[in-house]
């Protein structure tokens, strides 16, 4: 009886083990699947974090790189500025350097003005006559002339000759007169057939030219002694049909007339009066026919 109840409570006893056993097995199989669910889980909220963050990550790149773009193109447009900058920069200073000049140029003009001014007072306070340069056995437009030229007695002398003075020596001026025609030149004298001719030849010992046209042409320079030198000319020439109803006209001869006005450098003063007054007032007005 007693080994009956033993083996019966042993069977019980282990019954009841293994249902606990079990029991204990799903308990812990259902903690595994449990675990297994939130690592799971985890891993996919994860993967999504990575995914979320590598997203993240690929649009800061994106940014840096425009950023970086927007910083390249900021530098170039900087260094272009300044490359701007400083051009305008040389430009202001040119433009200055540009002004003071011209305000000197303008400074001696306006002195020269005044000097003329100064004349043409004296001319009409003085009532001064018509000055005639004298010149025998030269022909203008085959009509002889003369050269008419009003000049203040107060600071020129009496013409000798083709030349004349100034009362304190420190402008001198020449006349030249040259005639060329088709035929018939005597030897060693210039032939002029237009007006290039004559301005090669006038100015071919000058330095520092400067040639212009103003009723008639101008020629500014410096001589071989260093003085100053501005020739006022009158060119005209003839050409004609002689008579023919076609066909081109033939040249037939040319007039030049100039007057040549020295100067040394120190009187630059005298030097712009004489110029201003030849190129004003010597032109073709000054040419006298005497028939």
């Amino acid at each position: 009886m007693k080994k009956a109840f033993l083996l019966a409570f042993f069977f019980i006893s282990a019954s009841s083990f293994s249902q606990s056993k079990k029991e204990q097995i799903e308990i812990l199989t259902n903690r595994v699947d449990s675990l297994n669910r939130v690592v799971g889980e985890e891993r996919s909220s994860n993967q999504n974090k990575i995914i979320e963050i590598n997203s993240i990550v690929t649009k800061l790149e994106g940014q840096i790189a425009a950023l970086s773009g927007n910083l390249t193109t900021l530098n170039k447009e900087l260094q272009d500025s300044k490359d701007v900058i400083l051009k305008k920069q040389k430009e202001i200073v040119e433009n200055q350097i540009e002004i003071s000049r011209l305000q000197s140029a303008l400074k001696i003009k306006s002195d020269s003005l005044d000097l003329i001014r100064d004349i043409s007072m004296e001319l009409e306070s003085q009532k001064v006559d018509t000055l005639f340069w004298e010149m025998d056995n030269l022909t203008w437009n085959q009509v002889e002339f003369k050269l008419k030229l009003v000049l203040p007695f107060n600071k020129f002398e009496k013409p000798e000759g083709n030349l004349l003075f100034s009362k304190d020596r420190k402008i001198k001026i020449t006349t030249d007169y040259n005639y060329t025609d088709w035929f018939d030149q005597e030897e060693g004298i210039p032939l002029f057939y237009n007006d290039q001719d004559a301005i090669d030849y006038y100015s071919k010992d000058l330095i520092n030219l400067e040639i212009y046209e103003n009723m008639g042409f101008v020629i500014k320079g410096k001589n071989t002694q260093n003085e100053l030198v501005i020739i006022k000319g009158i060119y005209n020439e003839e050409i004609s049909m002689q008579g023919r109803d076609e066909g081109e006209p033939n040249w037939l001869w040319s007039n030049t007339i100039i007057l040549k006005a020295t100067v040394n450098d120190m009187h630059i003063q005298e030097y712009n009066l004489i110029s201003d007054f030849l190129i004003d007032y010597f032109s073709d007005d000054s040419i006298e026919h005497l028939f």
